[in-house]
């Protein structure tokens, strides 16, 4: 069985129980060169949550329990408008996992840029870089 892109899509917009990198809602700069764009909000959900520490600005364990999801919101500007959603849920055992991670991007209606099946496949190499946390990079970059 794999979450597919519908599910996944319909997961991260399910905010509730989502809080944001650094419990604040403030629109971060990117690092230069980042595929995501310049502006961005990154948000966890509750399973996410339970493993970093009371500032949200770090992971407590050695990787995320299955079942964390991770959303990039990327924007045109600060406080600009919703460009695109860069998410990675963490399993262990669906099919389309890169890296123990679903990985997919969408736009701000749903419309698939990256589709769950890629398993990764584009993302991976970045995310393996030195610095990361379990794949998960806001940690070393903002």
């Amino acid at each position: 069985m794999s979450i597919n892109d519908g599910t996944f899509f319909k997961l991260i917009n399910t905010i509730q129980g989502f809080q944001y990198y650094k419990r604040t809602t403030d629109t971060l700069v990117s690092a230069s060169g980042s595929p995501h764009g310049s502006y961005m909000r990154v948000r966890f959900n509750q399973t996410a949550v339970e493993s970093m520490n009371n500032d949200l600005n770090a992971l407590n364990a050695d990787r995320f329990a299955d079942g964390a999801i991770v959303v990039k919101e990327i924007y045109d500007s600060p406080g600009g408008n919703l460009k695109l959603y860069a998410a990675m849920f963490k399993s262990t055992i669906d099919a389309n996992t890169g890296g123990g991670w679903i990985w997919a991007e969408y736009g701000p209606g749903g419309d698939v840029v990256y589709s769950t099946n890629r398993k990764g496949a584009d993302c991976t190499a970045c995310h393996s870089s030195a610095g990361n946390r379990d794949l998960v990079r806001t940690f070393s970059l903002h």
